[in-house]
Order: C-alpha cells, then structure tokens, then sequence
C-alpha cells in the first residue's frame, strides 16, 4: 500500500510482525526489523529492549516505566494481568479493563487504544520505555509521536529523554488514540518519522509538510519577516522599497484596527480576504515577498460585534464567575446590587490578566469599572451588537473570562472550533503563506493544567485540516501534541539590555530544536529599542555594532533566520542607530542565504570561545549599489534572490575573533575608582575604545529606601522590603548607599527594585563588587540587568524581567539587597534616592601603561566615544554621531592590564560626580 509521506516521496506499509506471548517467561513480544522489546504480563513493566543491529540490551536498569499506567493526583497505578490475543493487547486497571491494538511495522511500533475503562484514571499513559546511557554510545534511541490529535506524546521525538511515553485525558479522547514509537539507531529517525506520518490520517491527527520532521526541509522557514500592524494600500507602496532593502522574505500582518479583526476576521481596508490577496499579496508576491497572518488564536476581540452579537457565540464563552442580581434593573441603570460581595471584584484588565471587564446578563453584554459590597459599578450598556435591556431580579451576571483583551471560547467548544475555521478560511482566501498563532499559550488559563497540550493540539489540528495547503506554523506555545505542525519555532521576545548574553542564551536554547527538525529563530528583535520617558542608556539599553556582530555571527553559524520587531520606514529614518544596526545586521543575513560560508568554517564558528565579527575577504558578491526594481503591474515575480548585474562585485567577509571587556568606574576623579582590569587574549594592539558617560545626582537624599540597623552594623542578607503605597522615583533615578566593603574577593551585593507592570514583573538590578577595603560612596542608576556573568543574583528570576521587561520608575513596589561570596563585614548605609542630572566630561583620556589617547571633545551624560584607532566618533542616543579629534598612541599588551579613565579640568569644578563605562575590544585570529 503506497501512502504519501508530505514530501512526495512513497512509504510502503509493511505486512505487520508477529506479537507473541512468551507463556513460560510471561512476556509480551513486539518485534519488528530494528528492535525486540519484552513486558512482563504480571505488572507491565519492560524486562528487556534489545537493540538488533548491536544486539544489545538497551532498557534501563530498573525496567523503566509501566509500559501502561494511569495517574490521579500524582499517584500512579499500573496496568496488571497484561494478555495478548492476536495484536490485542488487554488488562485490568483499578479493576475497569482496557484494550490497546498493537500493531509492528517494520521500523516502528504502533499502539491504538480501542477501549478504556477506569474511572479513577485522570490521566492514561501507554507505549512507555525508558533506555539507558548505553543506548548513547551505541548511537540507538527511543523516541515516540502522536498519531491521532487526542495524544499528547509528552516528549519531543528526539534522543535526550531517553523515553517515550503517549498520555490522553480520558474525558476529552479514548477510543482510537493512537500513538506510534520507534527503537532505531540515531540516523534513521527522519526516515521513521516520516514513515510513522505518511500513515497518519490528517483528519484525525496533525501532519504537515512544513512542519514536524519536514521543517527543515521546507525553505520558508528559514526566511526573516517583519511585523506590520497596518496593511493599507498607502503603507504597503510606500514601504516596499524599504521592505526589500532590510532583506525580509515576508511581511506578517498582526490582528489590530489597520489591518484584520481577531475572531471575524473583518479586514480594515479590505471587503474581505480575498480582496484583500487581490490588493496586497499579489502586489507583495510579484515582488518577492509572501503575506503572514497574525493572529490571536482562539480569542475573540473585545470589538467583535459579528460574533458577540450572536447568542450562538455568547452562550459558548467562557464565565470566570456568576453572580446574582438582587434587585431589578433598567435599561439605563449603572449600578447594579448583587447578592454577593464583590469588594475584591478584580480592575485589573491589562494585556496579561485573565479577567475582563466584561458581565454577560441575559442577552446584554456590559463592562463594569469596579465592585464593592454593596453591587457593581457599570461603565457601558448594550456592548458588542448587543441592547441595553432591563432584568429581574435572579438574573445570572456573568463575568467573563479572556486575556491579552480578548474573550475566550470554552475551550473544545464549537466556538472555539469555529474560530479555528475562520483562521483557515482566512488563510486559503487571502494566499498567505504563514500563520502565527500568537496567544496560543492562553490555553493555559482557560483549562486544567493537563487539559492544554490537548485543546492547543486540536485548535491547530482544526486549522490545518481546514486550510487548502500546509502553511508555515509558529505560534506563542510549543507542546509535544503540536510538534508536527511546527517549522518554525523559537522566538523569544526582543531583549532591551545586556544582547550579547541575551542572544548566546537564545541560541543555546534553540539547539534543541535543530535536533527536533524545527528551524529556531533569533526573533523577535529590535535591533535599537528605545524608552524615551527615561535618560537614555538607563534601563533600555544601546544596541551597539559589536552586539550586531555577535547576533549576525551566531546567525550564520547555525543558520539562524530573525524577525523584526518595531521596525518601520519611519523608525529607520528617525533613529540612525536603528538604520547602521538593521543594515549591518543584513551583511551577516544575506551570507547565511547565500550559503557561501562552509561548513567547515561554521563548525570553527561554534566552536569558538570568542566572539566574532566580519572582515572583508574573497568570495561572491553580497551587496548592491542599487535598490531591486520594484513591481506593481502584473508581472512575473522576482525570485527570493537578489539580480546578479546589480552587484558590486564587493566579496563577502570571513570572520574574526573578537574579545570585549567592560568596566564601570563610579569616580573618575578618584584614582582608586577610575581604573580597572582588562585582559586581551590576542597579540597586542590598538584597541576598540568606547567611553560612555554615564549619569550623575545631586548631593541630597530625596527619600529613604531602605535603611539598616547602622552604619556600624553589618545588615542580615537577604535585607527585603515592599512599599505600602507605589513610589514615583522617575525625577530621581540614582540610588545612593554608602558601603563599607571587607576586602574579600568575590564579594558582592545586589540591589534590586521591583515595580508593577500592566502584566510581567519589571527588576531593576545594580551589582557592586564590596571586595575593597574602607568606605566608598555609589550612585547606582544605570541597571545592570544580564550583564554580570559573574554573579547567580539572577537565578531565581525569569528571563523577560531581567531581559525585556520595561521598569516603571513611577511605580516601583519594592526593594532588595542580596549578597554573594564571603560578606561578612559588609556594612551598608541607609540606601536613598537622589534627583539625577547630566554632567559633561572634558577631554577624557585613556591610560593603559606609558601609552594614552585623548579625545578632544565635551562629552555629556548619556553620550558615548567610539574609537577604532582610526577615527573618533560622539554618538548621541538616537545614533547621531560627529567626528571629533584626538590624540593617540594607546596600545594594549597581551594578557592582563589595568587602564584608567581620566578627564581635564578641576575634578570638582562643578561639584558632581563624573561616572562612566570603559569598554576595550581585542582581535585576534581570523578563522580559516
């Protein structure tokens, strides 16, 4: 029997092995051509998973898992008195009885539940194995996947588990589960699994040519995209030159009122979908470029009159509570009595925050602003499509539940399917080439915790059944159950700080994925955020070219693509920074697309301990003098590659090593504070210099933080301390502390501040080393959030908060200073907050031994030098820069220096402190 495999190629269906009972051993045989795998008929436990090519027993130790089990409450009970009648598999369980269909193909095993009874079972697991460490140095694995939506197959189908397990909820799926695994040397798992899913049947279970075991092999995912939040006629001319000269591939279109309504799918500017591909993706195809669809998932917008008009639709969302109307109510009343008390009625609706402010009461949807003993108040009447109306007393009021402003269906409802249809309607209708199922991980929050991979998997099972082509998947969640729709996958969050550590992290993260086939991204990114309520440099940090650098680096290596993140034709004129970011950062993205890089070279790349950058070398062309010919009549599409005559004939870059060292000096007229170590690891040279002026404060306490026992008295670490009323700290952002530090190596505190966001908790965190002697004074204002690898204050945080997460200075609701290394002896003043302001620096000179360099210039607070021993250049926040003069013989030896940072002038002509960041960059071997 031929099945196809997604790709095109046949799978041939073997005739399916013997199943035998071994009466004397009582043992359960499958067997196919890889693999001979023995379960005790007593207690489901495996005695034996023998590995045919080396002829090795490769199951763990002890057996391994039940190879069927249900769980409650965390307590498992296995299957017992296993028998075997033809390829039936039966036994009892908690004193119910089930039957799984055993079927062995020639390089896999696949199991199918045909009945379940066992009312206790929360949670019903089968086809569990567990090998050893051996089965790693004879290159063999155990690895399973989902046949049928209603399995969730609990691991990815790779070899780091080491286990293979399918799990159902007996309530949602039962009967017809099936769930396929395979005992294989390393090398043949694609093959398998494109075996094991060119049997699947798409309408019972995901199977994607894109996605799964075919997402390396599609070439879409390896595009870069941008996101758009306005599709209009006007933006999509006017941009298309931009467009294609910051290298994307697709232009993905998020929900939003300028482009399509979440839930509908109500176009802004266009009568529906398929104007829509008549106007916009046609006009992007013809020119190279394919059309995304962002959506929100199963949620519904707040504005979706369509469907909450509909009572169909309003009795399927789902209810967060219910309370009950004490009094009659009229058409134009604002507030209601209820006979509940609704004192502690959740206001918080922000973005993240599963409440709403929405009631449902008999046919009329409203929103209410507050609650209080005594009843509801009411801020709108007569909402969605629906009408004001009077109700009696009794009438349910229902409060709605939803997030990231939406209302959600009840998961499994024909609503929440329903949405599901329209996205895939959406998507044939439109010719797009992708979706983005973002706010997937809502799920989450609308079911039990072991209900999830299950709605997530059969929302997008839904989907794709109903789309006319296999799109390219991503979306805000990764579960097992949906493995195999997912190509792309991977993206995190642009970072606002600390981007080297960001991205290395990142990347280190997306390795697993290579190995599941998916092709990781390093979006979502903007490659120079901004906060302009703050100083610059404060908490949102610069995103300078040595941070493009090493992302376009490690692009390269791992074939990495990206998505842009706020960017814009009109950002990129505004911010020069944006622009000198976004275009070198294409330098490295268009030599991963053209794959002129060897592997060998690559291979040199990731194993390297150093960072890289690119240096000109030979090879093909990679730039263009001028802008591809733009297209807006029908005609044939360009290709995704660039014309050859309009290249420069400029040859692509080979890469250097590259070492960074960045020291903060709180007193540059202090000679015991404007110094520090460095180390170059290379040959000695002219170093990258680059002086950033950091902020000052005036010389008055405003308000007290935190204070201690006395300044004689060494504070008990962790100090904690949570304010009763939020502080408003955004006219005064340096901390100052006075520390007596104890001379121990190593030793260092942290102080952080937290404050409340609209959804993510926000930190703010200053580490300062208290391994020096005597006592010294701190302004602490710029936030050294992931930038000290040298400290673990960070483990118990998420990644967002210390990464991305904004800092609402007007809103800070907390302090901490915790300790690490040997403290003992540390003594901290009381720690206050002081108005910052902007000082200027003259002249700033760098000393490394004998040899100096001296820039003459003022350099003001937030500003910064960059030096390439060449020329010299004042950089402002928004990537302005002027060239200014210098003087320079500054030369740095191999290995460990000291280098200090002075300025001219009276150092206290002003009476501030002047601050700032030294970094030194080092090259050294260019990889060959």
């Amino acid at each position: 029997m031929s099945l196809s495999a997604g790709d095109g190629s046949p799978v041939i269906k073997p005739p399916a092995a013997a199943i035998m009972v071994n009466k004397e051993k009582n043992l359960i045989i499958f067997e196919n051509t890889l693999a001979k795998i023995g379960i005790s008929t007593a207690d489901g436990r495996t005695a034996f998973i023998l590995d045919k090519r080396s002829g090795e027993n490769v199951a763990a130790a002890d057996g391994g898992p039940f190879f069927a089990f249900r769980k409650k409450g965390g307590d498992e009970t296995a299957a017992a008195d296993l028998t075997c009648d033809g390829n039936v598999i039966s036994g009892t369980l908690d004193g119910g009885r089930f039957a799984i269909r055993a079927d062995c193909f020639e390089h896999y095993f696949a199991f199918q539940i045909l009945s379940l009874d066992s009312p206790f079972a929360e949670e019903f697991y089968f086809g569990c194995l567990s090998v050893s460490k051996k089965a790693d140095s004879l290159s063999v694995g155990v690895f399973g996947a989902s046949m049928t939506v209603g399995v969730d197959p609990v691991y990815f189908p790779d070899f780091s588990g080491r286990r293979t397990r399918g799990m159902i909820v007996p309530r949602l799926s039962a009967a017809g589960a099936r769930y396929a695994l395979a005992v294989a040397p390393f090398e043949m798992r694609k093959s398998i699994l494109k075996e094991v899913f060119g049997a699947v049947d798409r309408s019972k279970g995901i199977v994607s040519g894109t996605g799964g075991v075919w997402g390396r092999d599609c070439a879409a995912n390896f595009g870069n995209y941008t996101i758009q939040f306005d599709s209009s006629m006007d933006f999509i001319r006017g941009s298309l030159p931009f467009f294609r000269s910051i290298g994307v591939d697709q232009i993905d279109f998020h929900k939003g009122p300028s482009t399509f309504r979440q839930g509908d799918f109500l176009f802004a500017h266009y009568e529906n979908a398929a104007d829509f591909k008549k106007n916009v993706t046609e006009l992007l195809e013809k020119n190279g470029l394919t059309a995304g669809l962002h959506t929100y998932s199963h949620y519904i917008d707040y504005s979706c009159d369509t469907l909450l008009s509909d009572g169909w639709c309003r009795s399927q969302l789902k209810v967060m509570e219910t309370f009950t109307l004490e009094k009659d109510v009229d058409e134009a009343d604002t507030v209601w009595t209820v006979e509940e008390n609704v004192s502690g009625l959740s206001v918080d609706f922000g973005f993240c925050a599963v409440n709403t402010p929405f009631l449902l009461i008999d046919d009329e949807l409203v929103t209410y602003k507050s609650g209080d003993a005594h009843g509801l108040s009411i801020s709108g009447r007569g909402l969605c499509g629906t009408s004001p109306a009077s109700h009696k007393k009794g009438a349910a009021v229902k409060h709605l539940e939803g997030r990231y402003y939406g209302l959600t269906p009840v998961p499994g409802s024909d609503l929440f399917y329903d949405v599901a249809r329209r996205t895939a309607r959406t998507f044939n209708e439109g010719g797009f080439g992708m979706i983005y199922l973002d706010a997937l991980d809502g799920i989450a929050s609308h079911c039990a915790a072991n209900e999830n991979s299950f709605y997530v998997a059969s929302f997008v099972h839904e989907v794709l059944k109903n789309c006319e082509r296999d799109p390219v998947l991503e979306g805000a969640t990764f579960t097992p159950s949906m493995w195999a729709a997912r190509g792309r996958t991977g993206a995190w969050d642009t970072p606002s700080r600390a981007y080297r550590r960001f991205n290395a992290l990142h990347a280190e993260s997306n390795k697993a994925f290579i190995e599941r086939f998916g092709v990781p991204v390093l979006g979502w990114y903007d490659f120079y955020p901004l906060e302009e309520r703050y100083p610059g440099n404060e908490h949102v940090k610069y995103h300078h070219t040595d941070d493009v650098d090493h992302m376009g680096s490690l692009a390269v290596a791992y074939g990495f693509p990206n998505v842009f993140n706020g960017l814009t034709p009109e950002a990129l004129a505004k911010y020069p920074a944006l622009k000198r970011n976004v275009f070198l950062y294409k330098k490295y993205d268009d030599l991963r697309k053209s794959g002129a890089v060897p592997e060998s070279i690559r291979e040199k790349m990731r194993a390297s301990e150093y960072e890289l950058r690119l240096l000109p070398g030979d090879g093909p062309p990679l730039t263009f003098e001028k802008e591809p010919a733009l297209h807006f009549e029908k005609e044939t599409a360009l290709p995704s590659g660039k014309d050859p005559e309009n290249a420069t004939g400029r040859p692509y870059p080979a890469f250097q090593e590259a070492a960074y060292g960045k020291a903060k000096l709180y007193d540059l007229a202090d000679s015991r504070r404007n110094h520090a170590k460095f180390s170059n690891p290379f040959r000695a040279q002219r170093p990258f210099v680059r002086i950033e002026a950091l902020l000052s404060a005036e010389n008055e306490d405003i308000d007290v933080l935190v204070g201690n026992a006395g300044t004689d008295d060494a504070p008990e670490f962790p100090l904690r301390k949570r304010f009763e009323t939020t502080l408003d700290i955004s006219e005064r952002l340096a901390k100052h502390v006075r520390i007596r530090g104890n001379g121990q190596k190593g030793s260092k505190i942290a102080v952080k501040l937290g404050c409340a966001t609209d959804s993510e908790k926000g930190l703010a965190e200053y580490v300062v080393d208290t391994d020096f002697t005597g006592e010294r004074e701190f302004l602490l204002i710029e936030t050294d959030n992931g930038e000290r690898s040298d400290h673990s204050f960070e483990k118990n945080e998420e990644l967002y908060p210390i990464y991305r997460t904004p800092f609402n200075n007007d809103r800070v609701t907390e302090i901490s200073v915790e300790a690490e290394g040997n403290t003992e002896g540390v003594v901290l003043s009381p720690i206050t907050t002081r108005a910052h302001i902007s000082v200027e620096i003259k002249d700033p000179e760098v000393v490394i031994g004998g040899t100096s360099a001296v820039f003459k210039c003022l350099l003001r607070s937030t500003d910064f030098i960059e030096f390439d021993g060449e020329k010299a250049f004042v950089l402002d926040r928004y990537g302005n820069r002027r060239e200014i003069g210098f003087e320079s013989d500054l030369t740095a030896p191999r290995g460990e220096f000291t280098a200090s940072l002075t300025f001219s002038g009276d150092s206290r002509e002003d009476a501030y402190v002047k601050r700032a960041a030294l970094t030194l960059g080092f090259y050294g071997d260019v990889l060959q």
